[in-house]
């Protein structure tokens, strides 16, 4: 249970970095007519982090929030929300974000295996393969449950300073992806629905395709060495704590009896 708790917690750490993604630019000529060519237009955007491409054919957007003079202040997107963000300033943040989403986009492959046209709507069955974050996520855990158990205080304090230090630690997520082999890889079939809107087709982001394009980054089980060594960390974890509580109440009692004793 814990092993999952955490899990979750670092998945969406992760959800939020991912969607802190630049725009990047792509030139095409002519606008997608069919549904099988939106859904590659979709695909390419996503690859080439065209964001802007990418809302245009799809249901991204949520919600656009103004003041009362009518300038927006926050958006809401189902996907690359943060970046997307009004008056956002494009700084080292900024940057690293890109090279993380970048990073992931890259090894993102698909096919179209049917589609279905029923005039104004349509559905696509795509497979989609991309590293598998799931795995990654794993790594990057272990990684974190380490450096709390070799972390020099138990205090709050300490601990929150020693985890903030980790996801500081951006370049030891990407070294953990750059790993992954091409054989370790994440394969979904998904199929996507498409509906005609204004003279255009719109692609609607469903979560397992969001799921597909991250690399299963919401899958629910790991590899079992991993959940292992995982399982192996916590206890260990327990112990230092166990054992750090057990020395502080002692130095605790021999405090008061030093000041407060007969």
């Amino acid at each position: 249970m814990a092993c999952k708790k955490r899990k979750r917690g670092l998945l969406f750490w992760l959800a939020v970095v991912l969607c802190m993604t630049a725009c990047g630019e792509k030139d095409r000529e002519e606008a997608p007519e069919t549904p099988r060519e939106t859904a590659e237009y979709v695909m390419e955007s996503l690859q080439n982090l065209d964001l802007e491409s990418l809302n245009q054919y799809t249901d991204n957007c949520i919600r656009i929030h103004r003041n009362l003079f009518g300038i927006p202040t926050r958006a809401e997107y189902q996907v690359f929300q943060e970046l997307q963000q009004p008056g956002l300033i494009k700084g080292k943040q900024y940057q690293w974000n890109y090279k993380l989403a970048q990073k992931l986009m890259e090894r993102m492959t698909w096919e179209i295996k049917e589609v279905r046209d029923q005039e104004r709507e349509a559905e696509i069955d795509l497979v989609i393969s991309n590293l598998d974050m799931e795995k990654v996520m794993g790594a990057y855990m272990v990684s974190l449950l380490e450096t709390m158990v070799d972390s020099d205080g138990l205090g709050l304090r300490a601990l929150m300073k020693e985890i903030n230090s980790l996801l500081q630690d951006k370049e030891k997520l990407l070294t953990l992806m750059e790993a992954q082999g091409e054989e370790e890889r994440c394969t979904r079939e998904v199929t996507v629905r498409l509906s005609r809107e204004e003279d255009q087709w719109r692609l609607h982001l469903s979560p397992d395709f969001i799921n597909a394009i991250l690399g299963n980054m919401s899958g629910e089980s790991l590899p079992e060495d991993l959940e292992r060594r995982i399982e192996e960390l916590e206890r260990q974890y327990e112990r230092k704590m166990e054992e750090e509580l057990s020395d502080f109440e002692e130095q605790a009692e021999d405090w008061v009896e030093r000041y407060f004793g007969e």
